[in-house]
């Protein structure tokens, strides 16, 4: 049975431990307005829209695909100071969200990136060193599903699955 809410007082919005900020994240087709959301509550809640509260940081966010709230995040972590990377699959979409962020007067750089493969995780962070010097912020958010029930699932797809959400995850903090 699936849950699906638009009640976020239940969801555990925002932990920060150790000088990293953990926003809620989901892969799920239904529930990605809910994660959108919520981090976009964790963003304000923590106040990090103010302007200048992450200057001089470099945020890299992974998975800026078509669930990912690319204008309201994005924006949001250049409005508060930060030069941001921009990493996905599909690279070549992200020049307009470049330019948004160029426009709001942060440098930005986009770097293709399939999580799943550790040495496209490890160049995403080093272009970020080469362009920046130094990496702050993580948002680990590629993922994909598949449109099958487990039932019909094949190995392969579920491989899929767990490369990207489970693996790209790790090799993308790894290489942090």
């Amino acid at each position: 049975e699936e849950f699906v809410s638009t009640d976020l007082s239940a969801l555990p919005l925002v932990r920060f431990e150790e000088g990293i900020l953990y926003l809620p994240v989901s892969t799920s087709e239904n529930a990605c307005a809910l994660s959108n959301e919520a981090m976009e509550q964790s963003i304000e809640a923590l106040n990090l829209v103010s302007v200048g509260r992450l200057e001089a940081r470099v945020a890299v966010l992974v998975g800026l695909g078509k669930h990912f709230s690319v204008g309201g995040n994005v924006r949001g972590f250049a409005e508060a100071g930060a030069d941001v990377v921009l990493a996905a699959r599909r690279a070549d979409k992200l020049a307009d969200t470049a330019a948004m962020v160029e426009g709001l007067g942060r440098k930005s750089l986009v770097v293709p990136a399939d999580v799943a493969d550790p040495a496209r995780c490890q160049a995403v962070v080093d272009a970020a060193m080469d362009a920046f010097g130094h990496v702050d912020v993580l948002i680990n958010n590629a993922g994909v599903g598949t449109a099958f029930p487990a039932t019909r699932e094949t190995p392969e797809q579920f491989r899929t699955v767990i490369d990207v959400n489970l693996n790209g995850s790790y090799w993308m903090a790894q290489a942090c």
